[in-house]
């Protein structure tokens, strides 16, 4: 889980990047898309590893805010792009 945590935390970041540097706005919007998708994976991992006992309330807390204030700004941003 962990590896899976890291990798899908660094596809978030990375998509971002990759898809500023790319020609087009088609392109940049799959990126943050495919970036959206990684950060709501990373969710997921965040939420299983609490189930399995794995982290702490508190920690688990804080990291779920982390991620989705992440999300939220992504989706912000993906929606005005949508709207112009």
């Amino acid at each position: 889980l962990t590896s899976q945590m890291r990798r899908s935390a660094a596809s978030a970041a990375a998509n971002l990047v990759e898809g500023a540097a790319r020609p087009t706005e088609k392109d940049y919007n799959r990126f943050l898309n495919v970036s959206f998708s990684s950060l709501r994976e990373l969710g997921y991992y965040l939420d299983l590893t609490h189930r399995l006992g794995y982290l702490t309330d508190q920690t688990a807390d804080e990291l779920l805010n982390s991620q989705g204030r992440a999300a939220a700004a992504l989706a912000t941003l993906i929606k005005v792009r949508r709207q112009t």
